[in-house]
């Protein structure tokens, strides 16, 4: 499973977020389990066209399964020293937990000659599993921790803002890494959202042939693509795009070329209503 697709990203940083999950190889495995079938369930709601068909809700379960762990133990003996030998001690035994690469790896050369048996036992471990579903709520899974994506049908979308103090005075955020990531993610959702909201504008296809058809598809586009340039020229979106970048050029560098690809598509989808809107009276 790869994660080139930034979308991908997106939505597993969401769910760990949500659930508060650190194991890394967690969605890993989700997205890999049954050959690769949950990982489709996913790519179904990201790469869906927003129609009546396409599916409304993706929802993730967080549960867990105790997995068994075998772990090797060592037991070894001290030498008996002689009565001459200054550090002369009875015989004593110890117990030693050792990696799997090797019973007395990490042990001296001494204490390795005096190994004298291991054995292996099994631990039960609880390892958190992560559960995928498109539109309900599977029977087997009612009593779980649910964490869920909602498809807008409207075309309204609405960019995430940090949970900060908007307000507050950004130059005391400079030291704080916990509020900087949390700005920096800001402006990754934003461009993840950006990203999304052209792709299915540039797949959606007139509903229908005639003039007031494709009238209704370009203003359609519009209302989409106008509602999120204007949330782009709100004050607390420029406050944290002009703070972020003084720390990460790169970050914004990649926001600024969505944005040049928004404005363009935009400006094409409002000229277009413009003209088309002049001819309008005469299909009615």
């Amino acid at each position: 499973m790869s994660f080139d697709d930034p979308r991908l990203q997106w939505i597993r940083d969401r769910v760990y977020e949500g659930f508060g999950i650190t194991e890394p190889e967690c969605f890993e495995e989700l997205v890999n389990r049954n050959d690769g079938m949950q990982e489709l369930v996913i790519l179904k709601f990201i790469n869906d066209t927003v129609s009546e068909d396409s599916p409304s809700a993706l929802l993730f379960f967080k549960g867990s399964r105790m997995e068994e762990l075998e772990v090797e133990l060592g037991t070894y003996v001290e030498k008996e020293h002689s009565k001459n030998d200054k550090y002369s001690n009875p015989l004593i035994c110890h117990l030693t937990v050792t990696p799997e690469t090797g019973l007395a790896e990490d042990l001296g050369e001494d204490a390795k000659q005096n190994v004298v048996q291991s054995k292996i036992i099994t631990q039960l471990i609880e390892r958190t599993i992560l559960h995928v579903s498109l539109e309900k709520v599977p029977p087997e899974f009612v009593n779980y921790d649910a964490f869920y994506f909602l498809r807008n049908r409207r075309g309204e979308i609405k960019l995430e803002m940090p949970p900060i103090d908007i307000d507050a005075d950004f130059n005391q955020f400079a030291f704080d890494q916990v509020i900087m990531d949390k700005l920096e993610q800001s402006i990754m959702n934003w461009q993840v959202q950006i990203t999304t909201a052209i792709e299915e504008q540039l797949t959606k296809m007139p509903q229908g042939n005639g003039p007031l058809a494709e009238i209704d598809f370009w203003r359609e586009r519009n209302a989409t693509l106008s509602a999120l340039s204007e949330q782009l020229k709100l004050p607390v979106v420029k406050k944290i795009v002009d703070f972020v970048s003084r720390v990460d050029q790169g970050l914004i560098q990649n926001l600024n070329l969505i944005i040049t690809d928004l404005n363009k598509y935009h400006v094409e989808a409002a000229d277009n209503v413009r003209f088309l809107s002049t001819l309008e009276r005469h299909f009615k």
